[in-house]
């Protein structure tokens, strides 16, 4: 696992803290969901209606980012993942 204990929250765009979260950084993963699980929150509220179940969609897409995070696509642009993410998941 990489360790990066200096990472600040505006060093790294998404996409480099995509390469840090595929080699395992746990610091870089937070900074990613400090940055956009509020958003992501709004966006299921918006479907659901329930803050139970947009904090279950929440809990759910990182937590699948975090278990597939060998899979990243470094070019991937997060904030449209994660709202796709949300959108779908929230009309299941």
């Amino acid at each position: 696992m990489e360790s990066d204990n200096k990472i600040s929250p505006s060093a790294f765009n998404d996409r480099e803290l995509a390469g840090k979260i595929k080699l395992g950084n746990q610091l870089a993963f937070a900074i990613l969901y400090d940055r956009y699980h509020k958003k992501v929150y709004t966006l299921a509220m918006r479907y659901l209606k329930s803050k139970e179940m947009a904090e279950d969609v929440v809990q759910d897409i990182f937590i699948k980012l975090w278990t597939n995070r060998l899979k990243i696509d470094e070019s991937l642009n997060f904030k449209s993942y994660l709202f796709t993410s949300a959108k779908i998941i929230s009309l299941m």
